[in-house]
């Protein structure tokens, strides 16, 4: 079964979401997520947690997108899965900026940013410094309120 998820998963996560097909994106997700609680694999649950956090944020859903990447944090930890890791704490940035929690924001940032370093994934990290820079000025300096 973890293949099916995972697979289901990185879909959902890669080419629908960047697709623009949330709705496809989020059910494809929501698949993948019954499969790995079916299964209890943790290895499943960790891809499942963090592509469904995705789709939650892509829809909007910001709590639902937040308990999410944690679980999904917590079981790429416990398994040591880098890129997942990696990609929920960058996750965790852009909710917690969206919900106007920008030290929160910065914080994950900064710790996807350690995790692409250790992995020696360069692609995102300049993008990921200057996300790092907004939170801390948006926290810092302006508290602006997105929702007003």
């Amino acid at each position: 079964l973890w293949g099916i998820c995972a697979v289901k998963a990185w879909i959902a996560y890669s080419i629908y979401s960047f697709q623009g097909k949330n709705d496809l994106a989020y059910a494809t997700s929501a698949e993948a997520l019954q499969i790995a609680d079916k299964s209890g694999d943790i290895y499943s649950k960790s891809h499942a947690y963090f592509t469904h956090g995705w789709s939650n944020y892509f829809k909007g859903y910001m709590q639902e997108a937040k308990e999410l990447f944690l679980k999904g944090a917590d079981a790429s930890e416990k398994i040591r899965l880098t890129g997942g890791i990696e990609l929920t704490q960058l996750g965790l940035g852009f909710t917690y900026f969206d919900m106007g929690e920008y030290r929160k924001s910065q914080e994950n940032f900064e710790k996807s940013v350690s995790w692409a370093r250790k992995e020696k994934r360069s692609s995102r990290l300049k993008f990921v410094y200057i996300l790092i820079q907004v939170s801390f000025h948006m926290d810092t300096y302006l508290k602006f309120d997105i929702n007003r």
